[in-house]
């Protein structure tokens, strides 16, 4: 799937992965992507969300105590080593390429 995305997003997803690893999530999901996007630099959502004074630091403390160890049910608790994208978090990142196309943005690679 990172290879339809360029290095920036990919490296977001990736720190996405590295977010639900971190809180002992069993999954990623959107909750995720947005705590990977607030680990970016120079990223276009991150100068919105400042723009619109939300405090990221406590966007991102809310949804870390939201998910704290929240697991998915029916799942391999050894997930957590490998979590896999929720249908939520996968439906965002498809909506994302569509929208990069629609917009003719390089947030996809063509």
């Amino acid at each position: 799937m990172y290879e339809k995305f360029t290095k920036q997003t990919a490296q977001s997803i990736m720190f996405s992965k590295e977010e639900a690893e971190r809180l002992h999530n069993n999954y990623i999901g959107p909750e995720h992507l947005l705590l990977g996007l607030l680990r970016q630099d120079n990223c276009d959502a991150v100068d919105v969300l400042e723009a619109l004074h939300v405090n990221l630091e406590t966007l991102k403390y809310s949804i870390e105590v939201y998910v704290r160890d929240k697991q998915l049910p029916d799942t391999d608790q050894s997930a957590i080593n490998n979590p896999d994208l929720t249908k939520e978090a996968k439906e965002i990142l498809n909506s994302s390429i569509v929208e990069a196309g629609f917009l003719n943005d390089k947030l996809a690679k063509p």
